[in-house]
Order: structure tokens, then sequence, then C-alpha cells
């Protein structure tokens, strides 16, 4: 064992009398010790690990605590060496050996557990193992941020004279031996006269393993805690009469549960886990009934070896060791309230049910009877934690979906607001509130007849400290997008059932039944001709295809690795559809209208960007905008992940940016920004008061969309099935869009393979929309000043140099850019032309461009127009 005794007087050496026969002496083993630990201890020393002289009774012989920051010289370790006290060496854990890190077996059989337990990752690392002199082993490793000594694993035994309420005698199986720690060196003596001997790898080539490894192999580790999961009772094992029958059915029982877990399907382990741990509870508190009614104590399992198979198991499903081991901790408890009753033949007394006591999460009752039970007096904080995180984790399925879920790095849980769905984070009431019904919280109290459990209120320092851990470290599943319609997921799988699923989407159809696939064309043609007939597309020829584009792209937004454009709905006046059209589109995308949002100032826009991306919410919609642009919404259009401060607080929230962008306006003038990050809808009936029309396909266009939203779906998943049954082939005919290649990649594709043409066409008129701070008249006033500035030939000179006062003077003459020079002071005048000019410098503006460059000599800056040469 490796672990640090307290300071105190140096036992004796034994001498040969109480020796026990075929152990090797001290003091004749101390030579042949010392020439061996002092090659490898030498050896540690010169690659950078701090080592220090131990006795036989494994304690430092001399103070040590330097030596966890300073590496001995050599002359000192040979020192040590000479030293008849000196028994063999030891390596200091941590940061002073380059994050030296030691798992501790003091059992030899649960090391073989362990190992045997081991996920596949750890074949290919080389761990340094050592067999320490007392029977245990040393698995040995190098982490970036080695933690302090822990023990990890306990075993509880009753005491020797039977005695059910002697407080049971507790044994370490698994420590680690961290910062502040040390471990012996294989060649040393252990106590008992034998040798600590490296059996795997080299003490000299320690492997490095990531901190997330480390932490799995201290997760599998502490699986291995028996320290609350024996009785203080004694029950032993009964071999007599009927005992092969009730082996075999226990053992039938458990095998059973044991193959449901190994099956089971991803989304579903957890529950089937605590299932399976729940019944090997029950099982291993049974009590035999006999035929005269009277009831025997019998363990029929063993807890300990049920524990081991059940995480072996569970590891290779697929679950982390932190949500392996809080699970089968949970179950174990709940199934050991309900013991389970075996008769004579091997059956079920009271039920035929193999899972009695375990509580069926699916039918939604949260009967207390049924809860595990989780005691808060005179625990630590971190094992009350542990048994909250457990008991939410196993009954987190209370109904067809779970109850909480993972989003923005957040405990989240979905709530239905006017008729939608929408996720929320949850606070440290709704945490209490989700633990008061997932869990019994009791404290111990004595009295004068023993101590007795009252029930408590599960405290708020248990919400916060679950609410303040990392997110690796909760198990709870990921939610990406909650979709109300049929989506595909970004494998090109259709998921079409109600539920969720396992890449991170919860889907609720809510009743929506999918009709038989249209063909392509039968497909295109009700989408034309029956949905979007009445609409008055400007350009016919990108007006169809663009509208697609939008509403195909809720379906198929987890295959689009990327940013997806701002669909921007115009007209020049109202009353002429927009507000419809986006009416449509939600009622087939999502179910319902979408909520709609004003333009506001730009921190409001931030937090209202938050707040909907943080819902879960498929579309945003901004209505009504006379001008769209500025930093916040050019940032959100081109993210794919976005990165915001919580409302209220300065906690950082990081959201995928899933929705599908909308926004609607009369004539909305554009930031230089936003033309290329926006797809055009154009809508222009022609008449004064186009709200006037009559003489539509459909009277009552949303009253039709509601009742045949089916089978717009179904045309909508007919056009992606056949781009996926092609191969998904790339557009060639589609315009780039910088920024949206893989959206041009996936909604081009979709519409090509359709014979649907014209996506991304005639988006010029969109630049001509922008108010750019005078981009124009800069344009006009670079073209003039050029002109007017003639060489000797009389052509114009492109390598002429002006200062800004120069260049202030052109302006004048031209009487542009005279916000820069009216009603200004000369001096002023120049400072803002010469911070105008290097605002817009390198940049083309009606084929010119300014340069810029200091004037070493004068000290100035100067400015020169250049001719591009597509303009020449």
């Amino acid at each position: 064992m490796t672990s640090q005794p307290p300071r105190g007087e140096e036992g004796p050496i034994p001498d040969d009398a109480t020796r026990p026969e075929g152990t090797a002496s001290p003091a004749d083993g101390l030579r042949q010790v010392a020439d061996a630990g002092l090659e490898l201890a030498l050896a540690l020393r010169a690659t950078g690990h701090s080592v220090i002289p131990v006795q036989t009774d494994k304690r430092p012989v001399n103070q040590w605590k330097v030596w966890q920051t300073e590496v001995a010289s050599e002359a000192q370790v040979r020192e040590w060496a000479s030293d008849r006290r000196t028994a063999g060496f030891g390596v200091v854990c941590g940061s002073v050996s380059g994050g030296l890190e030691v798992l501790d077996f003091d059992d030899a059989a649960t090391f073989e557990l362990f190992r045997a337990a081991l996920p596949t990752w750890t074949e290919t690392i080389p761990f340094a193992i050592q067999r320490t002199g007392g029977g245990g082993y040393h698995v040995v490793y190098k982490r970036p941020h080695p933690g302090r000594n822990v023990k990890l694993a306990w075993a509880e035994e009753s005491q020797a004279d039977g005695d059910s309420h002697a407080r049971p005698i507790r044994r370490l199986l698994v420590e680690t031996r961290g910062e502040g720690g040390y471990a012996v060196l294989p060649h040393s003596l252990h106590p008992s006269g034998t040798r600590y001997e490296i059996v795997a790898g080299s003490m000299t080539a320690i492997p490095h393993v990531t901190d997330e490894q480390a932490e799995t192999l201290l997760a599998l580790a502490r699986t291995f805690d028996r320290s609350r999961q024996i009785s203080r009772a004694a029950v032993p094992w009964i071999r007599g009469a009927g005992g092969d029958g009730r082996r075999t059915y226990v053992l039938k029982g458990f095998e059973y549960e044991i193959s449901r877990l190994a099956g089971a399907a991803e989304g579903e382990r957890n529950d089937v886990l605590f299932r399976a741990a729940a019944a090997a509870g029950n099982l291993a508190k049974a009590y035999y009934v006999a035929r005269d009614g009277t009831s025997t104590p019998v363990r029929v399992l063993n807890e300990r070896g049920a524990c081991e198979r059940l995480t072996a198991v569970a590891l290779q499903a697929g679950l982390t060791p932190k949500e392996t081991y809080a699970t089968i901790v949970s179950g174990f408890r709940t199934g050991r309230q309900q013991p389970r009753d075996v008769t004579d033949k091997g059956r079920q007394s009271r039920t035929s049910h193999l899972e009695v006591g375990i509580q069926d999460t699916s039918s939604g009752d949260l009967s207390a009877d049924h809860l595990p039970e989780i005691e808060l007096s005179a625990r630590h904080l971190r094992d009350v934690a542990t048994d909250s995180l457990g008991a939410l984790t196993c009954r987190n399925w209370t109904g067809p979906v779970p109850d909480l879920y993972m989003r923005g790095g957040k405990v989240t849980r979905v709530t239905r607001v006017a008729g939608q769905s929408t996720a929320e984070a949850v606070t440290r009431a709704m945490l209490r509130h989700e633990l008061s019904v997932k869990a019994n919280f009791v404290r111990t109290q004595p009295s004068k007849a023993g101590a007795i459990s009252l029930p408590a209120v599960p405290p708020d320092w248990i919400a916060d400290e679950l609410l303040a851990w990392r997110a690796e470290h909760l198990p709870f599943p990921e939610l990406r997008l909650i979709a109300t319609t049929p989506v595909y997921t970004a494998d090109g799988e259709l998921l079409a059932t109600a539920g969720y699923h396992p890449s991170g989407i919860l889907l609720e159809l809510h009743g929506v039944e999918l009709p038989d696939r249209p063909s392509v064309q039968q497909a295109i043609q009700l989408l034309r001709d029956e949905l979007l007939v009445d609409f008055p597309f400007v350009d016919a020829e990108s007006g169809f295809p663009h509208t697609l584009a939008v509403l195909l792209l809720p379906l198929v937004r987890m295959m689009i690795p990327g940013p997806t454009p701002l669909g921007l709905v115009s007209a020049p006046v109202h009353g002429t559809g927009k507000g419809l059209l986006v009416e449509v589109i939600s009622m087939i995308t999502i179910g319902q209208s979408a909520p709609v949002g004003i333009r506001t100032s730009e921190a409001e826009l931030e937090k209202r960007i938050t707040a909907k991306l943080l819902a879960g919410e498929r579309i945003i919609v901004l209505d009504n905008v006379d001008r769209l642009g500025g930093q916040t919404l050019a940032a959100a259009l081109t993210a794919q992940i976005w990165s915001s401060r919580r409302l209220g607080s300065s906690e950082s929230l990081l959201l995928p940016n899933d929705a599908l962008w909308l926004a609607t306006g009369n004539n909305p003038t554009l930031d230089d920004e936003m033309p290329r990050r926006i797809l055009p809808i154009r809508l222009d009936a022609g008449l004064e008061r186009p709200a006037d029309r009559v003489g539509f396909v459909h009277a009552d266009l949303r009253s039709w969309v509601r009742a045949n939203r089916p089978a717009l779906l179904a045309a909508l998943i007919a056009l992606v099935d056949h781009w996926i049954t092609a191969g998904r082939p790339v557009p060639t005919l589609t315009p780039a869009l910088g920024g949206f290649e893989s959206w041009r990649a996936v909604i081009g594709g979709i519409l090509e393979t359709a014979g649907i043409h014209g996506l991304l066409q005639n988006r010029r008129y969109l630049f001509e929309q922008t108010q750019d701070g005078d981009a124009g008249e800069w344009g006009q006033a670079l073209q003039q000043v050029y002109a007017m500035r003639r060489a000797p030939g009389g052509e114009p000179d492109s390598t002429a140099w002006l200062t800004a006062k120069e260049f202030l003077v052109h302006l004048k003459d031209l009487e542009l850019c005279t916000d820069l020079w009216v009603g200004v002071q000369d001096g002023a005048a120049v400072k803002r032309t010469g911070r105008a000019l290097a605002g817009i410098r390198d940049r083309v503006m009606n084929g010119y461009c300014i340069k810029v460059q200091r004037d070493a000599h004068r000290k100035i800056m100067i400015y020169r127009i250049e001719r591009m040469p597509e303009h020449r």
C-alpha cells in the first residue's frame, strides 16, 4: 500500500526468528534491494521524477515534503542508498514527477475484476503495473492534471461475533496516489518480507493518458465501492435442500437482465441498467419462504459479483463509467427496499413478474414507495450529490421522452407554451422539484427507541451543487432541436417516429400521419400550382425556388453543417402577402404560426436572439423591418454556434444556431453586410391596394394548409428522398454564395435534382438596396478625383499621392461628401477627410479604390486612387 502513514517511532526490523519461512531476510536483502532499487531510482531521477528513500514499513526515511516540489540530486540519492534504514525507494506523485498518478489496489481480486472491465481503448496503452509486497497492485500512468490522494472504494464486513447491530468493519480496496502522495517502487521490501515487482510495462517508460481517460479509470474503480451496498446484517449462503433450485432461478433471472442490458438500444440503456440493478438488489436481499410460511434470509445472489458483471456489460454497451456507477448504486438501493420471496421450487411467492419492486418508469407513476432513498445526515456533499444525480438519471424517463436534457452546456427541460414546446434552462427551484419527485430524502434523528429516518425536503445546496457541475459530468441527453415535422439526421435518415432520438432531436408530431410519397412531378405541382400559385412573385425564375428553399430548410437542417441565409420577403406596399407567406411557411414546417418580433436596438436584439435559440425555436421572424443590418444580426446569420451571455448574468452560453431566419418589410434598406446573407423573395401585385384582390385559387389559404399539411410535408420529403436516392449530387448550375457553401450544396442539390432551377439567381438588386454610408457618393468622388489628377501627357495620373488637405480641396470643387466640410473649420475638415479615407482603404467602389501609406519624410498619411483592371 502506498499511503503515507503518520510519523512516529521507526519500527524494528524483524529478526530471523520472527521472519516467516520462505521470505527474504530484510537485513540480508537490503543490499540486493538497494542495488536494483538504486539503479531504478537514478534512472527515474534522470528523467525528471522525484524519488525518496523508504523503510521496510513503507514510511519515508526522512522528511520528504521538500521533494514534493523539487527533485533530489544524484549524490543525494546515492547517500540515501547507503543509509542502513533504506529498504527501497518511492516515487513522489503529482506534477513534480511529470503528472504521475497511481491507482493502488489493496485487493488482488478487485484488481483482476477491474482489469477485466477495462474499456477497449486501454489495450493500446502500456500501463506500468507492479505487484506490491502485500499482494495488491499498482497501475501507474501520467496525466496532464493529476488529482490529490483519493480513496475510491471500500468494503464493509460484519463483525466476527455476528452482532447484526455492530458497526461494520471498513476495508480499503482502491485509492489513488497523486499530488501529496508517493508510491513505493519495485525492488523495495514490504513489511511481509516480499518485494515489490513489476509485472507489466516499465517504470522507466510510463505512458501518458488524457484527463478524460484518467477519470474514466477512476470512475470504473469507484464502481467497486461496497461501503453503502452491504447490509449490516450478515446473511449467509444456504446450501441445503432446495438450494439448487433457488440458485438456478436466480441465475436465470439475472442472466435475463444481463441479456436485456447488452441488447438495449441507445437512449434506453440507463433505464434498462437501472431495472437490472434493482432486480439484482431484490434478489441479493431475498429471503426463503418455506411451505409452512416461515421466512429466512437467504443470500441467493452476491451483490459484489452482480455489480461487477453489470458494470462490465454497461461499459461495453457504451455507457460512461460515471453514469454506470450512479445508476447501479441507485438501482441496488431501490431493489433492496423490496426483497424477493423465493419458495422451495425456486419461484417467486408473491408475484410472477421478474422485476418485483422495480418502478415502471414508463407509466409515469412516481409513487414514493418505489423511489430511491437518499440520506442527508452526516454525509459528504459529493456523496449526496452523486446519489441525487443517480436518482435523476435513472428516473429521467418518466414518460416516452426524457424529463431533463443538456442544451448549451446547461440542464434544460421542455415545456409547452401556447401550444408550442420550448426548452428552458432549469433553475434551482425546478431542480428541487425534479429531485422531490424522483427520490425520497431523509434525515436520521436519534430517539429513545433508536435512530429513526424522517422525511426531508431536497435542500438548496444539492440543487446548487448539481447545477455547478461541468456539462461533461452530467449524463442527461443532449437536446439539439425540438421538431414538429419529420426531419432528416445528419446522415440522411428520415425521423418520422415521435420521441427522443439519440441524435439530439426531440420529435413531436402531434398526430400527423404522412400519406404515401407522391412522385417528384406530383410534388412540384402541389407546391407550385396549389400552395404558392396566388403569390405575386416579381421574378418567376427565382421566386418559386427561393420559397421552396425556405420550406425545405427545417426538414434538412441537420444535414447542413454550416450557417443558412435569411429569407427576406419584401414588397413595395402593405397587403401584398408577405405576412401570409411567412405564416404559411410556419404552419407547414412547425405546425403553427411562428412568433414574430420587431427589429430593435443592437443590445436588445442580441438578448432576443439568445432567448429564442435557448428556447429551441425553429423559426425566428423579424416582421415589418425598414432596415436590415447591424453587427448582431450579421453575426447571427453566419454563426453555426451562437455565443452570448444568459440574460441577467455573466454566464456564457454556446447554443446551436439551427433556426430558420425570416424577415418581412416594405422596400427595406440593407447594410452593406446584408446582401450576401439574404435569400430574397420579392412580391409585387402591381396594384395600389393589393389587399383588395379577389379570385384566389384558395380563398382561405390558411384553412387549406391546415387540412393538407400532411400532403404538403410528403411532397417536400419526396423531393429530399429523390435527391438522396440519386446519391446527393452537388449543384452545378446554382451560383456560389460565399459563407453558405454547405447550404447551397444541400438545398441546391435537392432543387436541381428535381429539375427546379433559379436558386440564387437575380440577386443583384439587393446591392442596390444597400445604405452603405454614402458608398455611392464616395465611388463618384473617387472616379472624378482620379480624372482630375492628370499627368503631363494628359492621361490620368495613377501614381499621384495626395494629402488629406489636397483631397479635401477636390471634394470642395466637386461639391461631394459635404458632411465632411460644410460648416466645419478647415483643420477639423482635414482630419475628418483623413479618417474617412482610412475607413474606405482598399475597398473597391465604382471600380476605384483608395490606397493609404505613411509619408516618412513629412510624417503624415498620404492617399492614392487606383482604378481596378476590370474597369480600365
